[in-house]
């Protein structure tokens, strides 16, 4: 364990807790969780159908969507770090640099016993905690937005944010489980965006060439369709 997770673990969950932040946090988690993700996505697909860019950009959205949440699942599987939630429950003495053990959390309502779960229903023992799943696919649904709608980018990368500040808020993820979920969402959803344009790039192309060949083609037919003089 990071001295750095301990010591942001403490000041978000403990130090910053607040009632309305205790009322807020689990309803803003909720924003990175695929029950809401992907059927806001589908809506706006079906709503703007006939708008070509609005189209393309939800399309981009779920397809960095799915790669970020395969990414978080293949990283949870090889890393199998244990939730915060575990490391109480299982009496590991964790400290940080003042020498307190994480032994009772902010919520001892929430994060309780083996069976602990959040007001959301999610399980917060086990080992799944690094990457966050929230985080990851909260990131590369913003990180494409940013990129294809400018003006969104300020409110979409405020989102994000805010669920990953909800994850350590409410115990179910060190910091570090955070930090790097945001980075694998950023790239998942900037590598759907560059695959997407290079597609787009191929297609373009591929156009121009078969135009120019048809051009070609007409060309010398038009010739000798010519009236001899």
């Amino acid at each position: 364990m990071f001295p750095f997770d301990l010591w942001l673990f403490h000041l978000i969950n403990q130090r910053l807790a607040c009632p309305a932040l205790d009322a807020l946090m689990p309803w803003v988690t909720w924003l990175g969780r695929g029950e809401l993700q992907v059927p806001a996505l589908l809506a706006f697909l079906i709503w703007r159908w006939r708008d070509a860019a609005a189209r393309s950009l939800a399309i981009l959205c779920l397809a960095a969507y799915a790669v970020g949440g395969m990414a978080s699942i293949a990283a949870k599987q090889v890393v199998k770090r244990e939730r915060p939630a575990s490391e109480q429950r299982q009496g590991h003495l964790v400290q940080d640099s003042s020498g307190r053990g994480v032994r009772v959390f902010r919520r001892p309502r929430v994060v309780t016993g083996a069976n602990a779960r959040m007001p959301s229903a999610e399980k917060l023992t086990g080992n799944n905690s690094f990457p966050s799943g929230h985080v990851v696919t909260s990131f590369a649904i913003a990180c494409v937005i940013a990129l294809r709608r400018r003006r969104w980018a300020a409110l979409v990368w405020v989102l994000a944010v805010a669920v990953a500040f909800s994850r350590i808020y409410l115990g179910a993820h060190w910091p570090t489980d955070v930090i790097g979920a945001a980075v694998i969402g950023v790239f998942c959803g900037w590598g759907s965006v560059r695959i997407a344009d290079a597609r787009a790039r191929r297609a373009a192309r591929a156009t121009a060439a078969a135009a120019a060949v048809a051009v070609e083609a007409v060309a010398p037919a038009a010739g000798s369709a010519a009236p001899r003089q």
